[in-house]
């Protein structure tokens, strides 16, 4: 999370935050959140015994593929930003569309971990 933090630094110090970049930012800073959320969740419900071991197994997978969503998308942003930096058109506008698949991949693990932590099966 480390890194994360640091992009996130990096932007807030930019005053970017009605840019593209700066919602890209807000939106990844969110999901990361929203991640940290849902596993200190999911440690209290198990620790309560409220939550069986498979079922812990199959939220922790999901959990899983949403960090590495946000993490792509927070390399992608970071990407983004040194490209914009030192002018590279054409190297932004490939960070920009890494940023919008792993976003999307966000936005679908974040869907699979709200259901299974309400009680749904979509996975």
């Amino acid at each position: 999370m480390g890194a994360v933090f640091g992009v996130f630094v990096v932007l807030a110090l930019q005053g970017c935050a009605t840019s593209p970049m700066g919602k890209a930012y807000d939106t990844i800073y969110s999901a990361a959140v929203t991640y940290d959320t849902a596993m200190n969740y999911i440690g209290e419900e198990y620790r309560a015994g409220r939550l069986s071991e498979e079922k812990k197994v199959e939220i922790t997978e999901v959990a899983t593929r949403y960090r590495a969503a946000v993490t792509l998308a927070n390399y992608g942003l970071l990407g983004w930003k040194k490209a914009e930096l030192a002018g590279d058109k054409q190297g932004m506008e490939k960070w920009i569309e890494l940023v919008r698949v792993a976003m999307d991949l966000v936005e679908e693990a974040k869907e699979a971990l709200t259901t299974l932590i309400s009680g749904g099966e979509k996975v």
